[in-house]
């Protein structure tokens, strides 16, 4: 839920980390928990989030700052990168929260915590409006992230994922890291510059997961599905692997004209066989609900064999499968 991630307490299992960036269950982010039951809702008409009258920014005579106004122009993104876990969940997991030129902010809302969950995400999105687009990009200034790229790194935690801050702004893209962010909260052994540097990232971090405590609960818009365009898929050889035979599922019958065994391009790095590609325009009307009822668990069979599919949905400024060439 983008308007308030605290509030998400149940999360998705093995593609995705807990949305919590300050929680202290952060630092087992690797672990798997969670899921919905198998038969998802079908992907409801797409629809534009509600904007709601939108708050004052926090200097109502200062100077706003330019960025870029498209719906698909990203302006602000907090996500996780690197950490132990495996290379297939690295790839496939989603940004903290991302929000776009038009104001609206997506990130996963809450699943109920049942195993196998639904192959596909709970992403939703909620529009913040200019003015206070404006007032989170006015935090962003505040909290150093309209400076100079830089990395502010902890010390002591081993096999942590790194925050990263993307903000867009007066025609610049910035980008600002820390390592370990929430596990080495205390900042033992730091140089005074990083350590307060590090507290600042903390509290963009804390606004930008709390819009409606940073903005206002009438300032953001109502919670809708986000209706994605595309879709990368991650294609293994062989069925879900599952230590209970009580869960194994049918496979669905691949609806495309081409096999899985050919679908998109091989994967690179230390995904293995593993194929990505992505689905969009006419394709995607009839994998849409397929993939709707599907679960983590459920295979897709093809030219008489049976694969492993793994959708990351493509967020508006994405157009390719994420981590593959």
């Amino acid at each position: 839920m983008p308007a308030n991630l605290r509030s998400s307490a149940l999360h998705r299992s093995t593609r995705t980390l807990p949305l919590l960036l300050l929680a202290a269950a952060l630092a087992a982010a690797g672990c798997s928990v969670g899921g919905a039951s198998p038969a998802s809702p079908a992907v409801p008409p797409a629809v534009s989030p509600t904007v709601s009258p939108a708050v004052p920014p926090a200097d109502p005579g200062s100077a706003s700052i330019d960025h870029p106004l498209g719906r698909g122009d990203l302006v602000i993104r907090v996500e996780l990168v690197g950490g132990f876990i495996s290379p297939l969940a690295l790839v496939t997991r989603y940004p903290i929260v991302s929000i776009y030129g038009d104001g609206t902010a997506i990130a996963e809302g809450p699943v109920p915590m049942i195993y196998p969950g639904p192959a596909l995400p709970n992403l939703q999105a909620a529009n913040v409006g200019e003015a206070g687009l404006q007032r989170l990009l006015g935090l962003a200034a505040a909290d150093g992230l309209l400076g100079p790229d830089a990395s502010y790194n902890g010390m002591g935690v081993a096999d942590a994922a790194t925050t990263a801050f993307t903000v867009v702004a007066n025609g610049v893209r910035h980008r600002i890291t820390a390592y370990a962010l929430s596990e080495a909260a205390n900042d033992t052994g730091l140089d005074a510059a990083t350590a307060a540097a590090r507290v600042k990232l903390r509290a963009f971090a804390t606004a930008v997961t709390d819009l409606r405590g940073t903005l206002g609960s009438s300032a953001v818009g109502g919670d809708t599905p986000y209706v994605y365009t595309g879709v990368a898929l991650y294609i293994a050889p062989g069925a879900p692997a599952s230590g209970d035979p009580t869960l194994v599922q049918t496979p669905i019958a691949w609806p495309l004209a081409t096999s899985l065994a050919t679908f998109g391009k091989p994967a690179v790095g230390s995904l293995g066989p593993t194929r990505c590609g992505v689905v969009t325009g006419s394709d995607l009307d009839t994998l849409r609900p397929l993939l709707a009822r599907a679960s983590q668990l459920t295979g897709w069979s093809s030219a008489g064999a049976t694969y492993t599919i793994t959708p990351r949905v493509l967020l508006p400024d994405e157009t390719r499968c994420p981590g593959a060439a």
